[in-house]
C-alpha cells in the first residue's frame, strides 16, 4: 500500500504533509472569507461604502472536502532469445518473454464545516504560520480571488446574490505523475537477454481534489431571538441546494478517479 509521503521519506513525513495541507486549507478559508467581510464592514465604518456588499454571507456556512489519492504501479517484463547452433539452410531460434505487473491505490478523505459567523469571530492566520510548497495543496488556492469576483459582481448590480444565488463553489485539483524504467541487456554468443522492451518500470501518481462549497445554513438549524442575532443549534449544515451541489462534486470526483484507475 503506497504511503502519502514521497519515496525515500518516512511515515512521519507523510503525517507532516497531511497536517500542512489541512492547515493551509483551514487558513485559506478563514483568511479569504474573514478578510473580505471585515473589509466590507470597515468600508461602512469609514464611509467608503453606504451599504454592505457581503451581508448575505452572514448566515452562510462553508463545507470542504479533501480527497488525497496516491497510486503506485510497477511492471517486470523479462525476455530472452536463444540462438542454438543451426545449419545454414535452417536457422532455429527460440524466444520467450514474461510479464508481471501490480497496482495499488490509496484514497483518504477529510471533511470539515465552518460557519461564516465563527470565521469572522476567530483570528486570521498569519502568513508565517502557513506552510509553503510548490504543489500538493500547500500553496495559494485562489479562494479569495474567486470570492472577490463574486462579491464585485453583486456589488455592481449585474447580479443579485440573494436570493438568485444559493451556492458558491470552488474546486481545485492537483495531479502529479512520476515514473522510471530500467532495462539491463546482455548479448551472448548463443543468447540475447532483454534485447527489446522494458525490463523494469515503476510509476507513482498523486491526485488530490479539494471542494469548498459556500451556501446558506439549513433554515431548520437557525433560531431567531427577539433581542439578539441568529444562532445555530445542534450540528450546523448547509441548506439543501448547497449540500446537493457539494455532494454532486464529490460523486463526480469519485467517478472520475474510478474511471482513471480502470484505465
Amino acid at each position: 500500500m503506497p504511503g502519502l509521503e514521497e519515496p525515500l521519506n518516512s511515515p512521519v513525513d507523510g503525517q507532516l504533509l497531511v497536517q500542512a495541507i489541512a492547515q493551509n486549507i483551514d487558513c485559506e478559508i478563514r483568511n479569504a472569507i474573514g478578510d473580505i467581510i471585515r473589509q466590507d464592514k470597515k468600508d461602512i465604518q469609514t464611509g467608503i461604502a453606504k451599504r454592505r456588499k457581503t451581508a448575505w454571507l452572514d448566515n452562510w456556512g462553508v463545507q470542504s472536502s479533501l480527497t488525497l489519492q496516491v497510486n503506485e504501479s510497477g511492471g517486470l517484463n523479462p525476455s530472452a532469445q536463444w540462438l542454438p547452433p543451426s545449419p545454414a539452410t535452417s536457422i532455429f531460434t527460440l524466444a520467450g518473454a514474461g510479464s508481471l505487473s501490480t497496482t495499488a491505490t490509496r484514497v483518504e478523505k477529510i471533511g470539515s464545516y465552518y460557519s461564516v459567523a465563527q470565521i469572522v469571530h476567530d483570528f486570521r492566520c498569519n502568513p508565517e504560520e502557513r506552510p509553503g510548497g510548490l504543489f500538493l495543496l500547500q500553496n495559494d488556492l485562489k479562494l479569495r480571488e474567486w470570492l472577490l469576483d463574486v462579491v464585485m459582481l453583486e456589488g455592481t448590480g449585474v447580479a443579485q446574490i440573494p436570493p438568485t444565488k444559493d451556492v458558491i463553489q470552488h474546486q481545485v485539483t492537483f495531479e502529479i505523475v512520476s515514473s522510471g524504467s530500467l532495462t539491463p541487456a546482455w548479448t551472448l554468443t548463443r543468447a540475447v537477454i532483454n534485447g527489446n522492451g522494458t525490463f523494469l518500470q515503476a510509476s507513482r501518481g498523486r491526485k488530490h481534489d479539494l471542494v469548498i462549497t459556500l451556501g446558506p445554513v439549513d433554515p431548520s438549524q437557525i433560531v431567531n431571538l427577539p433581542a439578539g442575532p441568529r444562532f445555530v443549534r445542534g450540528r450546523p449544515a448547509l441548506a439543501s441546494a448547497a449540500a446537493n451541489a457539494h455532494l454532486a462534486s464529490e460523486i463526480g470526483i469519485a467517478v472520475s478517479s474510478a474511471l482513471r484507475n480502470v484505465r
